[in-house]
């Protein structure tokens, strides 16, 4: 039986995909054998892609990717970066 073994990302130990569309795959043959749901992303430090079980921020927080434009509105981006919190009349956030 052929074993094969993949490549590895020195910095972050993922398995590398040399394009978009191989790591697309992959991630769907982890949802469809293990029912794992992945997102692919460019590595930072070796640019081939790699899979995290981390969705992107927009996804995360229901909002729409607006590729770097500023809401109008507001004057704002539209992910100022600070964690959302609950909005309910006296809360107040746990310190850690």
């Amino acid at each position: 039986m052929y074993n094969f073994t993949p490549r590895r990302c020195t910095s972050t130990h993922k398995i590398m995909y040399k394009t978009k569309e191989q790591a697309q795959t992959a991630a769907r043959n982890s949802y469809a054998e293990r029912g794992v749901q992945l997102w692919v992303y460019v590595c930072e430090y070796c640019q081939t892609w790699h899979l995290t079980s981390t969705p992107p921020i927009h996804q995360s927080l229901g909002l729409e990717p607006r590729n770097g434009r500023e809401n109008r509105s507001s004057g704002r981006s539209s992910w100022g970066g600070k964690p959302i919190l609950s909005r309910k009349k006296g809360f107040k956030p746990r310190k850690h």
